[in-house]
């Protein structure tokens, strides 16, 4: 992967940010904080003007879903670097960001609310319109990050929302599915929904006592299928 005009991809933009943002919280080397802050530019510079709201999509087409749209994971990973930016410099710039990108996740992104509690599209693109976990569970994490910095209730309410709806679609053997029109679990996908049910567990104490067992059985299955006793990860669970 090379960052170019033409097929510069947002989420490793933001994931390579991310990376200069915790180079800069250890060494405290400006060099370090002025890449992070370039990558923002370069993420603010490229993102889906279609919509009014920050967010960013891929730069190809992907399942028939054209590249003018956005996407949930992409846009997550986008607004988690925005708030790690923030953390380090305070400027409230960066926090407007990862705010709008909250606002594009329930706004314009769009959810359903189901009686186990609600999920995000994937994408406003209608061939996304059905349940993808792991990306549910990453913007549920989210937004309860975003409720802890701006107190913004509404961000609170839908990430337990969400939570609460990935806690649901948890198999009895401690998986989730990668969504609910497959049946493949995958390690990183797998990751992904404990990662962010873990960021609600952490900012939000009132969860912690549903969440405990559900990521006690999640762990255990993730290291027990998909992990070798010498700590090697498989891609995928067989069979």
């Amino acid at each position: 992967y090379e960052p170019n005009r033409e097929f510069y991809y947002p989420e490793a933009g933001a994931l390579w940010g991310n990376g200069y943002v915790k180079l800069y919280q250890i060494t405290k080397e400006e060099e370090y904080l002025n890449l992070a802050e370039n990558a923002a530019k370069q993420l603010v510079e490229i993102r889906n003007k279609k919509y009014r709201e920050f967010s960013w999509g891929l730069p190809w087409k992907w399942h028939d879903c054209p590249n003018t749209f956005s996407f949930l994971i992409t846009t997550v990973y986008g607004g988690e670097f925005f708030l790690n930016l923030y953390k380090v410099t305070k400027n409230k710039k960066y926090l407007g960001i990862a705010q709008s990108v909250g606002n594009w996740i329930i706004n314009e992104c769009g959810y359903k609310k189901e009686d186990e509690g609600i999920w995000f599209y994937y994408s406003d693109c209608e061939v996304f319109h059905y349940p993808i976990f792991n990306a549910i569970s990453k913007a549920s994490g989210y937004l309860a990050k975003l409720y802890m910095h701006t107190k913004k209730r509404h961000f609170q309410t839908m990430a337990e929302l969400a939570a609460v709806y990935i806690i649901n679609k948890q198999n009895r053997d401690g998986s989730w599915y990668y969504s609910n029109k497959s049946m493949y679990i995958d390690n990183i996908h797998t990751g992904y929904v404990i990662e962010g049910l873990c960021d609600v567990y952490e900012i939000l104490p009132h969860m912690r006592k549903k969440l405990q067992k559900v990521l006690k059985a999640a762990g255990d299955f993730y290291w027990r299928n998909l992990y070798t006793p010498e700590g090697f990860g498989f891609e995928f669970k067989e069979g």
